[in-house]
Order: C-alpha cells, then structure tokens, then sequence
C-alpha cells in the first residue's frame, strides 16, 4: 500500500502539473479544459489498464468515451445546475487568499456555537479551501476550470477503487468493473460542474483504503501514523457529508469480506430504522425500500422528464440493466446468490437506510411518501461502485469447470 500511496501522489502532482502547463497555453478556458481532458486520460491508459488483463481494452474504451462525454456535457449543460453550484462560486470569488477562508471558517463556528448550536465551518469552507488551492494555480478564477479539479480526482477515485477492489475480484472482473464506473455518464455528468461530489467521491474512498491499509499493516509505529492520519482524515470528509465515514466503513467491510459483521451491521440498521419509524413516522420504513431501488434505477425511468438533457443517456442505462436483469431472472437455475453477492446487496441497503435517515432530519417540509430529502443522483454517487459490483454479480453465469469464487 505505501508503493500504492506514491504511485498516487505522483500520479496526482502529474495530472497537476500537465493541467496548469495546458491552460496557461491555451486562452479559451473550455477548449483549454477539452484539451487537458483528453491529454490525461491518453495519459491515464497505462495508469488505469491492469497487467495482463484480458479485458483492459474495456477500460481504454470507457477512459476514450468519458473523455468525450464530458467535454460534450461542459458545452452543452450549464455548470452551475443548481443553487449550491452558483454558492460554491461566489464563496471562491468573494475569498481571494487560504487567511481569509481560515478566518471566515473560525468566525463562523464562534458565531455558530454563540447561537447555542453545534456545527463546524461548512462545506462551502471545507469544499473551498481545495478548490482555492487549485483556483491559485489556474490563470483566472473561470468557473469551468472546476472541471479539471473534478476530472483529476475522479481518476484519482477510479484508480483507489482498483486497488480496493482488488481483494475481492480477479483482474478481469475488475476491468468490467472500473469501465462501467468510468463509463458511468451519472459519474461524468457531476465532474462537469461545479461541485463536491466527485471530490467526496475519492475522499470516501481513499478513507476505506486508508483503513484497509491500516488493517493489514504490521509495526506499532507505523500503525499509529495510519491511525492519526485516519482520523484526520474522516474528520475531513465528516465536516464534507457527515455520512462519508460510515460509507468508507461499508466499503471497508465488504472489500475485507467481514460477512459476519455486515449481517450485523444490517440487523441493527434494521432495528435503527424501525425505532425512529415508531418514534417519528412510519413513512420511512415505506421510503427506506424505495430508495434501496433509486440505487439501481437512478434517473427513474417512469419519469418522462428523465428522458432530456443530460439525463437522457443514463435512463437508457438503467432500462438496458433492467433488461438485463429481466432475462436473467428468467433463467433462474443459472443464478449465483453467493455470499459476496448477498454482502454487496446489504451494504446498498444500509447505505439506503442511512439515506432515508438523512433525508428525513435534513428535509425542511413535510415529510411524505417517496421523500428522499436531497437529489437521488448525489446520493447514488458514493454508493455506486458497489451499486454496479451487485448487480455484475447477479448477472455472473456459472460455466463449468469454475468455481463460483474466481470473480
């Protein structure tokens, strides 16, 4: 894992370097953005392929597609989708040094805490001290610039899932894997705007790593080490989404094959959930499913709304995967229901449950059937590798002569 950590930082300061040495080049920001894109993933191919791997022309495939795909939604949908994006923007513009983020960052928990009130900075803080640090290396502070930051850390995230991953599949599963998560035009959607997302996206991740290393690492020494850091670090992605350690846990748990502490991890999901249900509204015990199934069916495909814009291109994803499914449940004698399949559907539906919480206590009005609290995509995006890894898993086919435990 140390070899792993270097790797990524080299590989990380490259992407850096290449990306300020291409927009100080080129004027136009978004033929500057297009132009580093496609500049890096030529650059991630050999980063990205697995050794060996029988199927690594799946994952060029998606790394070529991603590319495109992005540099289409950065031209043809706004980067600013919603209220938060256009906030996100004008705290960088309206903060022009790390002293006054610091400062404002202090000044509002002493102002927070005087009202009686326990909370940190805000993400606007948190989120903004990065994305101030890169802004300083950009040539002017322009909102598509964002894209890059969002583009680096995506490919940072996809490369800690490999690694990840690589405990619980075979190298050609994994490239099944890592295309269908590049490839994921929800994923490439969030990196063209202005958000957090994706960058709490490799967060999490590189957390349930983190774990994973500290986990498996000898030596008291370098075990405390791991252990300050990892605690810094979920510190960090607690004050980005306040549900991104636990998430790292799930991913921890699954990747570590700890089938026994997820069975119960889910039982006492279950009696949580029952338990505020009473206590609150028994409307989450009817919402929890529901969201369970958003995990798989973001964008709905029963909404007509869904098929515009950029949502167009994954609804015909999820109608295809339903498909799949379909015929697949149909030859029910050829289906695998093995106990990393069982683990991975557990972990969604936790992650589901703490979703349902969540929305909940932050929806600000009534709470009804089918509330979910916050826009079902950014909720689905944390979760989605283990989202695909399921349903791969359901779709396996047991051919003979192998062994159910060769994926």
């Amino acid at each position: 894992m140390n070899i792993d950590l270097k790797r990524g930082v080299m590989y990380l300061f490259l992407m850096m370097a290449i990306s300020v040495c291409i927009v100080n080049l080129i004027v136009n920001a978004r033929i500057a953005v297009g132009a580093v894109i496609f500049t890096l993933t030529a650059l991630s191919i050999p980063v990205m392929t697995i050794p060996g791997a029988r199927y690594n022309f799946f994952i060029i495939s998606a790394l070529l597609f991603s590319a495109g795909y992005t540099f289409y939604c950065v031209n043809a949908f706004d980067i600013f989708p919603g209220i938060d994006a256009v906030r996100y923007y004008q705290f960088l513009m309206s903060n022009n040094s790390l002293g006054e983020i610091l400062s404002g960052a202090v000044e509002r928990v002493i102002k927070v805490h005087e009202s009686g009130e326990t909370d940190g900075p805000g993400s606007f803080f948190i989120f903004g001290l990065p994305v101030h640090l890169f802004y300083n290396l950009m040539p002017a502070k322009d909102a598509v610039y964002i894209v890059i930051f969002n583009f680096i850390f995506k490919m940072m995230g996809v490369l800690t899932i490999s690694r990840l991953f690589s405990r619980v599949c075979s190298v050609n599963f994994r490239c099944v894997l890592l295309s269908l998560i590049i490839f994921s035009p929800t994923f490439n959607y969030f990196v063209s705007v202005f958000g957090k997302d994706t960058f709490i996206f490799f967060m999490t991740i590189l957390m349930a790593a983190a774990l994973v290393s500290f986990s498996v690492t000898p030596g008291r020494v370098t075990k405390l080490f791991q252990a300050i850091s990892i605690l810094i670090l979920a510190g960090y992605c607690f004050l980005l989404r306040p549900y991104s350690p636990v998430t790292a846990l799930l991913y921890v748990m699954f990747t570590l094959e700890y089938c026994r502490l997820i069975k119960f991890a889910m039982i006492g999901t279950v009696l949580i959930v029952v338990l505020v249900a009473v206590l609150k509204s028994v409307l989450l015990i009817i919402n929890w499913p529901m969201i369970f199934a958003f995990m798989y069916m973001a964008p709905n495909p029963s909404q007509f709304m869904n098929y515009d814009g950029f949502t167009l291109l994954p609804v015909l994803g999820v109608i295809i995967t339903l498909m799949l499914i379909f015929v697949r449940t149909i030859k029910y004698t050829t289906l695998i229901f093995d106990r990393k399949l069982a683990a991975s559907v557990m972990c969604v539906l936790i992650y589901s449950a703490i979703m349902t919480l969540v929305g909940f206590y932050a929806i600000r009005t009534e709470y009804s059937f089918g509330s979910v609290g916050d826009a079902v995509f950014r909720k689905q995006l944390l979760i989605m590798p283990l989202v695909i890894f399921s349903l791969l898993l359901y779709l396996r086919t047991r051919v003979a002569g192998t062994s159910d435990e060769e994926n």
